[in-house]
């Protein structure tokens, strides 16, 4: 897949999505903590898509902690 990356917004989607593809490959291979590092990044990236700042609200940043 060749990486055509027009926007910032566009290259967080393709992370995001990255980092989802390679949870899976880890989870099919029983590398549950490799697969819960890609999971942690994906959300990461999405929080980063929506512009939403992690530590300025509980809930979400505890669902995303116990990953």
């Amino acid at each position: 897949m060749q990486n055509k990356v027009s926007s910032p917004k566009q290259y967080i989607l393709y992370e995001i999505l990255k980092n989802i593809a390679k949870g899976y490959e880890h989870w099919n291979r029983f590398d549950y903590r490799n697969a819960k590092n890609k999971i942690k990044n994906a959300l990461d990236k999405a929080y980063q898509y929506i512009g939403y700042n992690i530590d300025s609200y509980y809930e979400p940043y505890e669902i995303h902690r116990n990953l």
